[in-house]
């Protein structure tokens, strides 16, 4: 027992050993380690410091090494400067690179480059269509409508005539966070409307991220404002009508979505298909 619990500390003092020297890292605190990190496309420095072995403690020379090749002790105020250039360096760097994703940003709103005129209003059109394809659905099999599906009291009652202005008006507002989101995700762009097949599905599906977090954002103040004026509480566990609303509205919300999804991903691969040039 006694010669097994020497060997296991001897095997784990030669792992120790072995690990620091692989790792080239200073025994203790007081000499000073420089590595760096990533940030953008720049590599910052970050100072760490480690205590002096006691051979190299002040006024004592590290055996088999002369007086000159001693190293010089590093004082406590120049290492927290090094530290305040390195904190103040990765700092500006930060607001270097987050004044150049809000100057992209705005760019690609302020001045859109769209390379199709003529393809916002082609998607637009595709919206439009799949929120009619949806009520047609709805109203075919008989399943519970959804908030936004209610019949038009002022067009007349023929067939299913009514129920048409509100699903263009819901396709309208769905095409409008479409068109939003495309301009973001530079899909009316050469590469993301006759560049390769990939490219442009990555574009498109980037495009629908975008558009769906600004229909996460209009429902949400839709949904509030509505409440609000109703009296009802628009958090869950409050009141089991409002739960019930709010449930509803979500899986409206992801059925759109769905429906949006498929639409537009089909659109633009047949698009990308369709030979020609742009107009």
């Amino acid at each position: 027992m006694l010669a097994n619990g020497v060997a296991r500390v001897c095997a784990l003092k030669a792992h120790v050993t072995e690990t620091r020297s692989r790792a080239k890292v200073p025994v203790g605190l007081g000499s000073k380690a420089t590595e760096t990190i990533q940030f953008g496309r720049k590599r910052y420095p970050m100072i760490a410091t480690y205590a002096k072995p006691p051979s190299e403690r002040e006024g004592e020379a590290p055996s088999g090494s002369s007086p000159q090749d001693q190293p010089k002790p590093t004082t406590s105020k120049s290492l927290d400067e090094d530290e305040e250039v390195s904190i103040g360096e990765a700092f500006k760097a930060g607001q270097e690179v987050g004044d150049q994703i809000k100057s992209e940003v705005y760019s690609r709103f302020s001045r859109p480059v769209i390379d199709d005129v003529g393809l916002p209003a082609a998607d637009a059109t595709v919206c439009i269509g799949g929120s009619v394809l949806l009520a047609l659905v709805i109203l075919a099999t008989g399943v519970p409508r959804p908030t936004w599906l209610v019949p038009a009291p002022w067009v007349p009652r023929w067939r299913s005539l009514q129920f048409l202005a509100p699903a263009v008006q819901h396709g309208s507002a769905l095409a409008l966070c479409w068109v939003l989101g495309a301009v973001a995700g530079e899909s009316y762009q050469k590469k993301g409307i006759d560049g390769p097949r990939k490219e442009v599905l990555i574009r498109t599906l980037k495009s629908g991220a975008f558009a769906t977090g600004i229909l996460i954002l209009a429902t949400q103040a839709t949904t509030y404002v509505t409440f609000t004026l109703q009296g009802i509480s628009p958090y869950l566990g409050d009141s089991a009508q409002g739960d019930l609303l709010l449930l509803q509205i979500q899986s409206e919300l992801i059925v759109d979505v769905s429906v949006q999804a498929i639409m537009m991903i089909t659109w633009r691969q047949i698009r990308k298909a369709v030979p020609g040039q742009f107009l």
